[in-house]
């Protein structure tokens, strides 16, 4: 569940009192069946037909009023802060919200960055602190022009080891494979 709120707080959206969903690419659809199987979900995954993009749509006052005290919001994207995430359960919730809002690029001469995204530097703040504590992230720094937390070679081996320390199946293969290449 920490994964799926990570993902939530990503790529996810809060309306109407009691709806949510969650949007990816239709490359990544698979992730979203993952989700739904895991919530028993009989609702079918969407295609956008005008987009590449498929969502997955609650309805549910229960998982509504959850997210609410986990800190989601209408728009949220500018307004977050980091959820109180239980220690155990932070690497799942920091690859959820990665899959979402996070990339790792292999460039030129074995160079490899990566980067967090999120309209709000507070969130992206108290992350940075969580990954020097629990993942051993020295560096980190901040890009206030696209609102990112970028990483360099040595702590994007370090968060990736993190944050798939725990075999869970529940990840973003493409993204996965990018640390192991």
């Amino acid at each position: 569940m920490a994964y799926i709120l990570g993902f939530w707080f990503a790529d996810g959206c809060i309306y109407g009192g009691r709806l949510f969903d969650i949007t990816v690419h239709k490359k990544d659809k698979y992730i979203l069946k993952k989700i739904a199987d895991e919530f028993e979900y009989e609702g079918k995954v969407t295609d956008y037909t005008n987009r590449q993009a498929c969502r997955i749509n609650f309805s549910c006052k229960v998982m509504y009023d959850d997210l609410v005290s986990l800190g989601g919001t209408e728009r949220k994207s500018n307004t977050i802060s980091f959820p109180n995430v239980p220690k155990e359960y932070l690497p799942d919730f920091i690859r959820g919200y990665f899959d979402g809002d996070g990339c790792i690029m292999r460039l030129k001469n074995n160079r490899v960055n990566s980067a967090f995204t999120s309209g709000s530097r507070k969130f992206l703040e108290s992350l940075l602190e969580i990954l020097k504590e629990e993942a051993g992230v020295v560096g980190g720094s901040f890009d206030d022009s696209c609102c990112s937390l970028k990483f360099g070679k040595k702590d994007t081996f370090r968060i990736g080891e993190y944050m798939y320390a725990n075999n869970s199946d529940f990840y973003l293969k493409r993204k996965k494979e990018k640390f192991y290449q």
